[in-house]
């Protein structure tokens, strides 16, 4: 009996309504460029969340996300307790969680299902069994169901500007994440529901004809595809893939509200061909031994971090020497991975304090310089070096690190600064 490590999925957290219960822990293998990658959907369910509820109303000055959303980003190790978004790895203790937890090195996907609960308990509870409302090309489009006899007609613009209105702290809320550095969000379709009207009656306590809930699935579903295009959000739609004549195929249903597998395999294939298109290379390494080496990254910043922390500065160092490869490895590469190397900054802070400690910090220039690319490229807004010792008065642009002062962590990134400085200034061959 033997047990063999089979590499890490790539996540892929599907958050929502209760539509994204069907993809919790379903693994696949998915192709590009003649590759083959693991991808392992999660769902975070999210109780009472509903389009309008998704976030506060708008006329309020500070975002705040529905509690649900919250909950189910911070349980995954995906924002801390201050909603910042952990996988940007500011520093070795904000790292921590997102290495102990497997996160990749980039903005983590995250699919949401939502607008389900506004559709069916505001506004077909609203049109009932007596109203209804005009869609363009409605007889062709719903050409299969069931005339729902005389009823009352609403304009198309007043049921399109109600939907709109009803989606707008949805969209609020994803441009909030958005702000957060959570850049790759996608938005998935409302899905077809029971065809039958008794069904339907008994679980929602209303009755409401197959045709006008048909046409309001269509129009809502044209309403947010339309708004994420404009906000930059992702939208996975599999609609025309799991109905026939706009009502749902038997095959595909899970119960009178869900779908099924089968629905959610077409699901994560539409998502693919969007992310191939869209995501960084962490997705999408070129081989094998780049994905290695990169796993290696990302468990040695954290035992280098985990040292730093506990004071073992010597321990540090060793293994910081004893990885000289794998660092002239990455020198060689950085450019081609720099998306990929967010954990070496994490590291290079852990092997900074540690040299600071062991009176070696005259050996940060040439150490951090080797991976001023890396450096500057995930710290963009990295301060220029602070004067500690200014005893003619020097201007900020004249100012000269003291190196013999004592090690202060919330000075890291002025360091760097300083570091780099003298690296770019010191004469090579």
């Amino acid at each position: 009996m033997s047990t063999h490590f089979l590499g890490r999925p790539a996540p892929i957290y599907m958050l929502g309504d209760s539509q994204c219960l069907v993809f919790n822990h379903l693994l696949f293998e998915a192709e590009h460029q003649d590759q083959r990658y693991s991808l392992l959907t999660q769902a975070r369910y999210c109780p009472g969340l509903a389009a309008h509820t998704f976030a506060n109303a708008p006329d309020q000055p500070q975002v705040r996300l529905h509690e649900t959303v919250l909950r189910a980003l911070l349980s995954d190790c995906l924002i801390d307790r201050e909603n910042k978004a952990l996988y940007q790895f500011e520093s070795p203790q904000a790292g921590l969680l997102s290495f102990l937890a497997g996160r990749v090195a980039a903005a983590p996907v995250l699919v949401f299902f939502c607008g389900s609960a506004d559709l069916v308990n505001l506004f077909l509870r609203h049109l009932g069994n007596d109203n209804d409302f005009f869609l363009p090309d409605q007889e062709h489009l719903l050409a299969a169901c069931p005339e729902p006899g005389p009823r009352q007609i609403f304009p198309y613009e007043t049921a399109r500007n109600y939907l709109k209105d009803l989606i707008k702290p949805l969209f609020r809320g994803l441009n909030q994440l958005k702000q957060l550095g959570f850049d790759h969000l996608f938005l998935h379709d409302l899905v077809p529901q029971t065809p039958d009207d008794d069904e339907f009656a008994r679980i929602y306590g209303y009755r409401c004809p197959l045709k006008v809930r048909s046409k309001a699935l269509l129009l809502m579903n044209q309403v947010l595809a339309e708004t994420a295009a404009l906000h930059q959000v992702g939208w996975v739609s599999i609609w025309e893939q799991v109905t026939e004549q706009n009502i749902r195929k038997p095959e595909f249903a899970l119960d009178s509200i869900h779908l099924n597998k089968n629905a959610a395999f077409l699901s994560v294939e539409t998502l693919w061909q969007a992310m191939c298109l869209n995501l960084p290379a962490v997705y999408v390494s070129d081989s094998d031994q780049t994905q290695t080496r990169l796993e290696i990254l990302n468990e040695l910043t954290l035992q280098l971090a985990h040292g730093a922390l506990q004071g073992h500065y010597a321990e540090v160092w060793a293994r910081w020497q004893s990885q000289a490869e794998l660092w002239d490895w990455i020198e060689s590469q950085q450019n081609r991975l720099l998306l990929q190397l967010e954990p070496l900054v994490s590291a290079l802070h852990a092997l900074t304090q540690a040299l600071w400690a062991l009176g070696l910090q005259k050996q940060l220039p040439n150490v951090l310089g080797r991976f001023a690319p890396t450096i500057y490229h995930h710290r963009p807004f990295i301060k220029a070096a602070m004067k500690l010792n200014h005893p003619n008065g020097a201007s900020n642009a004249e100012a000269v690190w003291d190196w013999s002062a004592p090690f202060d962590s919330g000075l890291s990134d002025a360091l760097f600064q300083a570091a780099l400085r003298a690296y770019e200034q010191t004469p090579r061959e």
